[in-house]
């Protein structure tokens, strides 16, 4: 649990400063559920994953950001299906 609350609150800090540091927008994927992927999630995405891997509690992990089952730590004990930015679709391209 530690490890999702400390990625939602790094996810959250780049999702304020998003503007500033040019982090909105498309980034030129589609996910598997065919949506368009924004660069806000894929930075939410690498540090789930990060803070998952780093707790070693989990085994596998399930993304709608990755097609594939991310394999995390085989001694893990926990297996997890996350978005690790649900909405973000609804962030402003800019702020201009």
């Amino acid at each position: 649990m530690d490890a999702l609350i400390s990625s939602a609150k790094h996810i959250q800090h780049y999702y304020l400063t998003g503007a500033l540091k040019g982090n909105l927008g498309m980034a030129g994927e589609v996910n598997v559920q065919n949506e368009d992927v924004m660069r806000m999630d894929q930075i939410a995405q690498q540090i789930a994953i990060h803070y998952l891997t780093s707790s070693g509690r989990v085994i596998h992990a399930i993304s709608e950001e990755s097609k594939e089952i991310i394999q995390i730590n085989p001694e893990g004990r926990y297996f997890i299906y996350f978005d690790p930015l649900d909405g973000s679709s609804n962030i402003p391209m800019d702020c201009r």
